[in-house]
């Protein structure tokens, strides 16, 4: 006889199959019941339902002892043993074939699991109890280093400060970012990134390049200056006497207010031990390159296009440091339509006459930058008075007309003064010094580019591995 169900043939009597179970007595089992397209050869085959998926073991000789109880079963219920033990062995061979199915696709990459990047999660938001109890998982792991969930989220929330720093002034009109808003909702503009992603890898970037920097400072055997040391051993004191000023229980009380609550102190002091160490070892490297004129002169030669294209020549105005005294005439508020202030005839000429006082005074004594930044403490009515009077880094147009004419003048040289009015009041100037626009930049890039070089360099030794799964941000409170 020959098995409906799994094709199994066998010459015992009976209508039972030894193999399989199933019942193929014709008068209980009907053809309008379990058809040959119901449960036909090629549904249930030698090769889906082998033997080793029902063996002898399955279907022992215990079970076709009992065969006659079974019989008597059947006779009472002749369609539903068959049936039910049918399905089942076919709901089997259905299984084994999407295992099977399912091991081939990934055998052949025909299916990949989400990759492990910083898409893994359309969103790392999480609540300040789950980020602090995943605080100490390690999401990164880079030249030996591990980088806690709590100490990435102070890196990841520095970047987001820093960011706001020195763009903030451009949010909501050339960068489309509403900080009040949560960042994993908000997408970076012309990508498929949100800000939450974008700041979170720039974060994982950060710590990278800070691991790398304190290598290098190791292998040149780099102590740290007592500076530093003593700003570190000071920090937990300082944050601690912050925190109480503000009503805040300690200095983990206050780190959680600023980075969310899924760290604390300790991961803040790794932080800022980290930025010391490697920051202060690479300004070090870097001051102590001092390139030649003719170094940075061919650096931008060579990428002239580059800085041309940014409004950069050789022929461009300076860049000037200059000491001033400003004498402010005395009026009474009055606003002008043009946005200055407005003075009478008699207050203008008070401020003139005490103006050319001090600078004969001045040009009286010991005619130095440290004489004539002492007078300025004394008596400027500037906001720079604290400082001596100084402004570095003055480009064109910084400053009000007749000021800036004053210092962008080809012939200008160090220790050059004199009074220059302005729509302020008058103005005792002292010229520092001034660095060619070109030079400027062109330093500026050529010691970035140094320095990059050396940084990218160590990078590439180790392999930086990052657990996107694991990483967990708590949010932070801006109300």
């Amino acid at each position: 006889m020959k098995c409906k169900f799994c094709g199994n043939e066998w010459e015992a009597e009976g209508v039972f199959c030894p193999k399989c179970g199933g019942n193929n007595a014709e008068e209980t089992v009907e053809e309008e019941a379990v058809s040959e397209e119901a449960v036909t050869e090629e549904a249930v085959t030698e090769e889906a339902v082998t033997e080793k998926a029902v063996t002898e073991e399955a279907v022992t000789e215990e079970a076709v002892a009992e065969q006659p109880a079974i019989e008597e079963a059947a006779a009472e219920q002749p369609k539903k043993k068959g049936w039910v033990l049918g399905v089942a062995i076919a709901c089997c061979a259905v299984l084994l074939a999407v295992v099977a199915a399912l091991a081939w696709y990934l055998v052949n990459d025909g299916w990949v699991p989400k990759e492990n990047d910083i898409h893994y999660k359309e969103s790392y938001t999480v609540t300040d109890e789950q980020a602090l109890r995943a605080s100490d998982k390690v999401v990164a792991t880079f030249a030996g280093e591990k980088l806690t969930n709590g100490q990435l989220q102070i890196e990841y929330w520095m970047q987001f400060y820093n960011f706001l720093e020195y763009y903030g002034s451009y949010l909501g009109y050339y960068i489309d970012l509403d900080h009040t808003k949560p960042l994993d909702q908000q997408m970076f503009e012309g990508s498929e990134t949100t800000w939450q992603q974008t700041f979170l890898t720039m974060a994982l970037d950060a710590w990278q390049r800070n691991i790398a920097m304190a290598k290098l400072a190791q292998k040149e055997g780099y102590v740290l200056s007592e500076e530093s040391r003593s700003m570190l051993e000071e920090l937990e004191a300082s944050i601690s006497e912050t925190a109480t000023a503000n009503g805040y229980a300690d200095a983990t009380a206050l780190v959680q207010a600023d980075f969310g609550g899924g760290c604390d102190f300790e991961d803040y002091y790794s932080y800022m031990e980290q930025q010391y160490y490697g920051m202060e070892w690479y300004s070090a490297w870097i001051e102590a390159l001092d390139p030649s004129k003719e170094d940075v002169e061919a650096y931008y030669d060579a990428n002239a296009a580059d800085f041309e294209a940014s409004g950069i020549y050789k022929d461009s105005k300076p860049v000037v440091d200059v000491r001033h005294i400003l004498i402010q005439p005395e009026g009474d508020g009055t606003v002008g339509e043009d946005g200055y202030p407005v003075y009478t005839e008699a207050a203008w000429e008070a401020a003139r006459q005490e103006a050319f006082d001090l600078y004969f005074q001045w040009r009286d004594g010991e005619m130095t930058e440290e004489s004539f930044a002492a007078l300025a403490q004394e008596k400027s009515d500037d906001g720079s008075a604290s400082v001596g009077g100084l402004y570095e880094d003055v480009f064109e147009g910084d400053m009000v007309e007749a000021f800036d004419e004053w210092i962008m003048m080809r012939v200008r040289k160090p220790g050059d003064h004199g009074v220059v009015k302005t729509q302020y009041g008058y103005h005792i100037m002292y010229f520092v010094d001034s660095t060619e626009l070109w030079y400027y930049y062109a330093l500026d890039e050529y010691l970035y580019d140094q320095g990059n070089q050396v940084l990218e360099a160590e990078i590439a030794e180790h392999d930086m591995k990052v657990n996107y799964k694991k990483i967990a941000l708590a949010e932070v409170d801006f109300g």
